[in-house]
């Protein structure tokens, strides 16, 4: 896993199906895949708050049950569904395609066999899924002044260590997202105390 360029924003384009499995696992509070979604965003969103300013992430989701939900946008960050029958790896191509070349990009997916070889020959970098979930766990264990969070590997081919529920929360009231949650507008959240 390569590592950022001190002082420079990033752009991550991120598959994030493959990235859901290793952040959120199942038992973690999210009781369905909306819950399940919210956390991982939430978690993104105050990933995003520790990496450079100007830093973008794309949050690329298959549309559910052929019926895509629209995409929410935020300034450097953005939520895509596909519109069937293009599936999230379609999306996630698409955008690698269109930031091709730009300094700090980086396609986030374990999808080795397709969408990880149809990235070869453009200029982005690729991480896996696992590679990813590692640092974004290091990143918010720093700024939460934890310091390195060491990934323990299991049982459950590598995924991170994951913190409870209440943890979850509590970092959500951390990064300003308590009592509006994790999709309200900047204007909406309240101030960390």
């Amino acid at each position: 896993m390569g590592g950022s360029v001190a002082g420079m924003p990033e752009t991550f384009i991120i598959d994030a199906y493959n990235v859901l499995r290793r952040a959120v696992p199942e038992g973690q509070g999210a009781s369905s895949g909306e819950a399940s979604r919210a956390i991982l965003e939430a978690r993104l969103r105050a990933f995003r708050r520790t990496c450079e300013p100007g830093t973008r992430l794309f949050v690329v989701y298959d549309g559910e049950g052929g019926i895509p939900a629209p995409a929410r946008r935020e300034k450097g960050f953005e939520v895509f569904f596909s519109r069937p029958p293009r599936t999230a790896d379609d999306v996630v191509l698409d955008l690698a395609r269109r930031h091709e070349g730009e300094a700090g990009v980086t396609v986030v997916t374990s999808d080795l066999t397709d969408i990880a070889s149809r990235l070869r020959g453009l200029r982005v970098k690729h991480w896996t899924a696992e590679e990813f979930a590692q640092h974004l766990e290091r990143r918010l264990a720093r700024r939460l002044g934890g310091g390195e969070k060491p990934i323990e590997a299991g049982g459950d081919a590598g995924k991170p260590s994951v913190s409870t529920a209440a943890e979850v929360n509590s970092w959500l009231g951390y990064f300003g997202f308590s009592g509006a949650g994790p999709d309200a507008a900047p204007s909406e959240r309240k101030e960390p105390k």
